[in-house]
C-alpha cells in the first residue's frame, strides 16, 4: 500500500484507455480486412476467435464478472442457443473500446463508464457511437464513506475542506478511484489541489484500507464492496467508533451512470442513526450496433426466462436482475433484440439514452 502522491494523480485512466485504444486501432484494421478478404463476408459476422466464439470481455480473472459470464455462457450453452461465447479477462475502462472496434462482441462495463465512452467524455477521447446494450442491473455495488467519530466532520463538503484528513481509497483505476475523481469534480476540485491543501490519501485493496483503518492510519474510508458485502459488518463490530456520511443529493445527481439508494436508520445501527443516501453503481453487458438482432434476442430472453433462482445460484448479484430493471434508464441505447425481449418479459417502454 501506498500514499497518492501529486503526481501520480492526473489523468492515468485516459492514458491507459488511450494506449490500449492505439494498440487496439493498429491491429484490428488489418485483421479485419484479412479475414473478411479470405472468408468473403461482411466484418460484423467474422469470428473473434480461432474457434469461432464470440469474444466476452469482462473483469480479473479471480474476479465477480469473469465467473458471472461463464456461469451465464454455461447457462446458454445448456438452454443449446447455438451460440458459441468465449470469456475473456478484460479492464472495465477499456471494454467499452473493445466493443466499439469490435474486438470484441460482448464486454461488461460499469453504467459510468458505458455513458462516458458513448458521449466522448473523459477518460475517452471520442464517442463510442457503435455501443449498444443488452439491459443493465447485471451487477450492483453501493458507494460508502466511512468516518472515524472523533476524528472530523462527517458531512462530505466539510471533510473535503479538513486539512488533516485522512482518507483511504482502493487502488487507481478501481471503480471507486474513478467514481471519486467525479465526486470531486462536483466540488471544482482535484486530488491534486486536495493534496496540497494537507489532505492525505492511502490507497491499496480493502484488505489493506481495513488494515489501515484498524491501525488508526486513516480516518476515512471510500468504498464500493462489491465482493465483499460483509465488510460493513466488519468495520462496525471493529475497535472504532464510525458513522456512514450520506452523500448530498445533488452530488449523487452529479454522478451520471449512478443512482442513489438509501440505506435504511436500522441496516447498520453501530454505524447511522438515521437513513443514509449513497451512490450505487450497475453494470451494462455492451454489444455493438451490429451485433445480430436475433441473436441478442435469444441472449436476453434466456436471461429473462431464467431470472430469479437460476441466476442466483450463478451469483447472487444476478438475483437483483429483471426485464424491467434492465430496461429502466439505459445509459446507452438498449439493442432492438434485447429491447424485444426485455418487453416480451415485462418491461415498460425503455427511455432513449
Amino acid at each position: 500500500m501506498h500514499g497518492w502522491q501529486a503526481g501520480d494523480l492526473a489523468g492515468s485512466v485516459g492514458r491507459r484507455t488511450l494506449v490500449h485504444a492505439m494498440a487496439l486501432a493498429l491491429v484490428l484494421p488489418q485483421a479485419r480486412r484479412g479475414w473478411a478478404s479470405e472468408h468473403g463476408a461482411p466484418e460484423s459476422e467474422r469470428p473473434l476467435s480461432p474457434s469461432g466464439a464470440m469474444e466476452w470481455a469482462t473483469g480479473p480473472r479471480d474476479g465477480d464478472w469473469f465467473s458471472i459470464a461463464n456461469g451465464l455462457v454455461t447457462l446458454m450453452q445448456d438452454e443449446n442457443l447455438g451460440v458459441a461465447m468465449r470469456v475473456v479477462p478484460g479492464i472495465g475502462s477499456v471494454n467499452p473500446t473493445r466493443v466499439q472496434m469490435e474486438t470484441s462482441k460482448l464486454a461488461l462495463c460499469w453504467d459510468f463508464l458505458a455513458y462516458a465512452a458513448f458521449r466522448g467524455e473523459a477518460p475517452y477521447q471520442l464517442p463510442h457511437d457503435k455501443l449498444r446494450s443488452l439491459g443493465h442491473g447485471y451487477t450492483a455495488t453501493r458507494h460508502y464513506l466511512v468516518a472515524a467519530s472523533g476524528c472530523g466532520p462527517d458531512d462530505l463538503p466539510s471533510i473535503l475542506s479538513y486539512r488533516q484528513a485522512r482518507i483511504g481509497i482502493p487502488v487507481r483505476n478501481s471503480v471507486e478511484d474513478m467514481a471519486w475523481r467525479r465526486i470531486l469534480a462536483f466540488y471544482n476540485t482535484q486530488p491534486e489541489a486536495l493534496h496540497a491543501a494537507g489532505l492525505r490519501f492511502r490507497t491499496g485493496s480493502h484488505d489493506d484500507l481495513i488494515a489501515a483503518w484498524n491501525d488508526r492510519r486513516v480516518d476515512y474510508l471510500y468504498l464500493a464492496p462489491f465482493r465483499n458485502m460483509q465488510i460493513l459488518e466488519e468495520i462496525s463490530q471493529g475497535c472504532r467508533a464510525a458513522r456512514l456520511v450520506s452523500f448530498p443529493p445533488e452530488v449523487i445527481a452529479h454522478l451520471a451512470g449512478f443512482s442513489s439508494q438509501c440505506i435504511a436508520k436500522d441496516t447498520y445501527p453501530a454505524l447511522q442513526s438515521a437513513d443514509v443516501l449513497v451512490p450505487a453503481c450497475e453494470s451494462t453487458l455492451l454489444v455493438a450496433d451490429t451485433f445480430p438482432e436475433e441473436t441478442a434476442y435469444r441472449l436476453v430472453q434466456c436471461l429473462v426466462r431464467n431470472a430469479g433462482a437460476r441466476l442466483g445460484r450463478i451469483h447472487p448479484a444476478l438475483l437483483a436482475f429483471t426485464p424491467a430493471e434492465a430496461a429502466r434508464d439505459p445509459v446507452v441505447p438498449l439493442h432492438p433484440g434485447a429491447a424485444r425481449a426485455l418487453a416480451e418479459g415485462g418491461s415498460a417502454p425503455p427511455v432513449p439514452a
